[in-house]
């Protein structure tokens, strides 16, 4: 696992970077995944490893920091995903987005420019409101789902069997 840090904010974001000679792949995971739990299978696919393929958990999820001095928002994602993909020195990558990821995907690739090769979107929300846990989320207000709407979802997660999504 490689890292790549921020200054603004304090923070490092996590990566697996895979070899390939063909235009890189940066995978986006989904709200409470992790790309580094829920990608490598799919990276190790045969049709996939000619791609060097990059593997990013978000800030607040999986392996990356945490901040909390971090807005979150999907155009904060974006910016520093842009920069990784700076710092990397990719002058064309394919952006793969599920879920809210999907939503990150179409901000940073309108940040790419000519760098974008091609977006692969996977159940990205743009026109049902959500998903179920986004749906979920965004019925509390930011301070509530702090205090306790947060430990809610994902009690109810692991109470409904889904152990997978609570863990990210």
């Amino acid at each position: 696992m490689k890292e790549f840090k921020l200054t603004t904010p304090n923070a490092i974001v996590r990566y697996h970077d895979l070899p390939g000679e063909e235009v890189p792949i940066i995978f986006v995971h989904g709200l409470g995944c992790a790309s580094s739990f829920d990608y490598p299978q799919v990276a190790a696919m045969p049709e996939l490893i000619c791609h060097r393929r990059i593997i990013v958990d978000l800030l607040g999820s999986g392996f990356s920091d945490k901040p909390k001095q971090f807005s979150y928002q999907l155009s904060a994602h974006a910016e520093y995903l842009a920069a990784l993909i700076d710092h990397l020195g990719l002058s064309q990558v394919v952006v793969f987005g599920h879920s809210m990821g999907g939503a990150v995907a179409i901000e940073l690739a309108s940040r790419l420019g000519d760098k974008l090769h091609s977006i692969i979107l996977t159940e990205a929300n743009l026109d049902s409101g959500g998903g179920f846990f986004s749906k979920q989320i965004v019925s509390f207000s930011e301070q509530e789902f702090v205090e306790s709407g947060y430990d809610k979802v994902i009690e109810e997660s692991k109470a409904s069997g889904n152990t997978e999504w609570a863990a990210g």
